[in-house]
């Protein structure tokens, strides 16, 4: 029996110690780039911490490292699977969930954004002033400029299972410090708050036709909404007076307009396979924010959309 044990040990070291040898070379790899990043070449650091990769393909440190590198070059889809390897291996790596919290923000994936900063809520100044931005406002349930939110953090927000989750987390974050989201209110809202704007649903004035990232928006929307139903579709339009009609006859036509579109982006919607919707017009009845400038009317033009229990 210890001539057999002799044996099994004799077998196992070798393994062991060959698998822990190609991560110790990606771990100098890593710290060689540390310690010359000064001097290296940027294309020279991603080719180091690529072979520590190629020696060790779970190394979080490499990952990160390389992430960084790649959105240094705007590179963000490559760096965002960088990241996200990184907390895959070590998930509570602090910079990896920066990181992907930064990618997502710029790309105005705002839910999934929040859900990264979540994870590091206590641990980086920058992840607790994006989470107060974010929950002001319900900033993280609107859609703006011309990025396109894509459907999986569309799906975040209309899934009422995992808002539970998502609410959970901002409630431990405060458990641990009130500074982090210190309105409440907007943290209720998290469950509260069902419907998501979308201002990339661009209208001219006194127009109701969708313009391309419109049709761009609508393919992502329909994909998170596919399977739902008792779909709402709210349109809305700014204050605006239509050119020689009276207040009364431009607050109809107004009212006609929100309709219309709502009733556009239910057509789009129809067409990519989205069914139980009903559609309802407000006029300038709802603004979103106060205010004549042409800022706060574009901001008005626009169409929301809830998914009801």
């Amino acid at each position: 029996m210890r001539i057999l044990n002799q044996i099994i040990i004799t077998l196992i070291l070798p393994i062991t110690l060959w698998a822990a040898a190609p991560c110790d070379q990606a771990t100098k790899n890593v710290i060689k780039v540390y310690h010359l990043r000064h001097t290296l070449s940027q294309a020279r650091q991603k080719s180091l911490l690529q072979q520590a990769l190629n020696f060790c393909p779970n190394h979080a440190q490499a990952h990160n490292n390389l992430g960084v590198l790649l959105e240094k070059e705007d590179d963000n889809t490559a760096a965002l699977y960088h990241y996200r390897q990184a907390v895959s291996s070590q998930p509570d790596y602090v910079e990896a969930w920066l990181g992907i919290g930064d990618i997502l923000y710029k790309q105005g994936q705002y839910p999934l954004s929040l859900e990264a900063y979540l994870q590091i809520c206590t641990k980086h100044p920058r992840a607790r002033l994006r989470i107060t931005e974010l929950l002001r406002g319900n900033r993280y349930r609107t859609v703006d400029g011309s990025q396109v939110m894509g459907h999986e953090s569309l799906s975040l927000l209309f899934d009422k299972t995992r808002l539970q989750g998502f609410y959970q987390k901002v409630i431990n974050c405060r458990q641990i410090d009130k500074s982090i989201a210190p309105n409440l209110g907007a943290t209720k809202m998290i469950l509260e708050e069902t419907t998501v704007i979308f201002r990339p649903f661009h209208f001219k004035v006194g127009q109701h036709d969708l313009s391309l990232i419109s049709e761009a928006q609508c393919d992502e929307v329909a994909t998170s909404l596919i399977n739902k139903e008792n779909i709402l579709i709210y349109g809305h339009s700014d204050s605006q007076d239509f050119a020689n009609h009276s207040e009364r006859e431009s607050d109809y036509l107004n009212w006609q307009l929100s309709q219309n579109r709502a009733e556009s982006v239910k057509a789009a919607l129809a067409q990519r396979g989205v069914l139980n919707m009903k559609t309802f017009g407000y006029g300038d009845s709802r603004p979103l924010v106060s205010g004549e400038s042409e800022a706060a009317l574009a901001q008005n033009r626009r169409v929301e959309i809830e998914v009801v229990d």
